[in-house]
C-alpha cells in the first residue's frame, strides 16, 4: 500500500542520514522514489557524469543495500555498437535484513569494549596488588565481614580505582546510550517492516517491459513527427504559383517527402553511371584509328 511504501521510504532515508554521505544520501532518496534507476537517469539526478556513478555508489553496492543489474545494449537504432548498461535498484527484503545485521553487530561492539573496559577495571588486593576482574570477585567474599579476601595473602580487596580506565568504561556507556538514541527511529521502521509483506522486485522482467515501453514510445514519437509533417502541409497544397495567370493558374506547388535511402540510392547509382561513362570515353579508339582520314568512312574497327 500508499503507506507502507512511505514507511520503506522512510527507512531509507533515516538509513541514509544515519549512517552515510551526501553524495550517498540523495542516491538513496531517488532509489526510495522510483523503482529501478537507469546508470544515466541516476547520475543525472544526483549531479554526477553516468562513468561516475558506479564509483561513487561502490560502497552501497558493495554492501548489499543497493543491488545493480548490467547488461549490453544496442546503443540506438542507427547503430549496432553496443555498451554496458547498468540499472540501480533497493531489494527491499535483502535491505531490511541487512540493516537488522548491521544495527546488531555495531551494538554488539559497543557492549563488547564496555565489558572489557569494566573488566579491565576490576578489583586489586591492597597487600600484594593480586588483580582480579568482576566475574572472579564473587568466590573472594568473606562470610564473616562480607567483603573481599585475597586467597593468597589474606589481604582486603578493594575496587581498583584507575581513574583512566573508569572513565574510559563511562565514555564507552554513553556512546552506546547516543548510538541506541540515534538508531530508535530506524529500529521503529524495521518493526514495521517486520509487519509488511515486503515488495520483491524481478529486475529482469522490469527491463523487459522497460525496453518495450522505450521502443513504444519512440514509435509513438515518430508516428507524431509524421502526422505533425503532414498536418503542417496541409494547406499549402491550393497554392498557386506566384505571377502565373490564366490556365498556368491552376498550377500549385506540391510538396513530396522522398525516403532518405532511396535518394541516396539514386545519387550512387548516378555516379555509377557517370563512372562507366567516363571510362567508355577513355577507352574509346581514337578517330584516325576508327575512321579514314581521306574519306571519313569508318574503317573495319569503327563498324559496331
Amino acid at each position: 500500500t500508499s503507506e507502507e511504501r512511505l514507511h520503506l521510504r522512510q527507512l531509507v532515508q533515516n538509513v541514509a542520514r544515519t549512517f552515510f554521505d551526501v553524495e550517498q544520501v540523495v542516491a538513496l532518496d531517488q532509489l526510495a522514489k522510483h523503482d529501478v534507476l537507469k546508470d544515466e537517469d541516476l547520475a543525472g539526478r544526483i549531479g554526477l557524469h553516468s562513468k561516475d556513478t558506479a564509483k561513487r555508489l561502490g560502497r552501497l553496492v558493495h554492501s548489499g543495500l543497493v543491488m545493480c543489474h548490467s547488461q549490453n545494449e544496442q546503443r540506438d537504432v542507427n547503430t549496432t555498437r553496443s555498451s554496458t548498461r547498468k540499472y540501480y535498484y533497493i531489494d527491499y527484503p535483502i535491505f531490511v535484513n541487512l540493516v537488522k545485521w548491521g544495527i546488531a553487530e555495531m551494538r554488539r561492539v559497543i557492549d563488547d569494549k564496555v565489558r572489557n573496559e569494566l573488566a579491565d577495571k576490576g578489583y586489586i588486593c591492597k597487600l600484594c596488588s593480586t588483580q582480579y576482574t568482576m566475574l572472579e570477585v564473587d568466590r573472594l567474599v568473606d562470610p564473616m565481614t562480607g567483603g573481599f579476601v585475597c586467597p593468597s595473602c589474606g589481604g582486603e580487596v578493594v575496587d581498583n580505582a584507575d581513574e583512566p580506565k573508569a572513565a574510559n568504561a563511562t565514555g564507552t556507556g554513553e556512546r552506546m546510550q547516543r548510538f541506541n538514541a540515534k538508531t530508535e527511529p530506524i529500529v521503529s521502521l524495521l518493526k514495521k517492516a517486520d509487519e509488511m509483506i515486503l515488495p520483491k522486485l524481478d529486475i529482469l522482467d522490469w527491463v523487459k517491459q522497460y525496453a518495450e515501453k522505450q521502443h513504444k514510445a519512440a514509435l509513438d514519437a515518430a508516428a507524431a513527427s509524421g502526422g505533425q509533417s503532414a498536418a503542417s502541409s496541409k494547406g499549402y497544397d491550393d497554392l498557386k504559383i506566384a505571377g502565373t495567370t490564366g490556365e498556368s493558374s491552376s498550377s500549385k506547388v506540391s510538396v513530396e517527402i522522398v525516403d532518405m535511402n532511396e535518394t541516396e540510392r539514386l545519387r550512387r547509382k548516378l555516379e555509377k553511371e557517370r563512372e562507366g561513362e567516363l571510362k567508355r570515353q577513355q577507352n574509346a579508339l581514337p578517330a584516325w584509328y576508327t575512321h579514314s582520314t581521306i574519306s571519313g568512312e569508318a574503317t573495319a574497327f569503327g563498324i559496331k
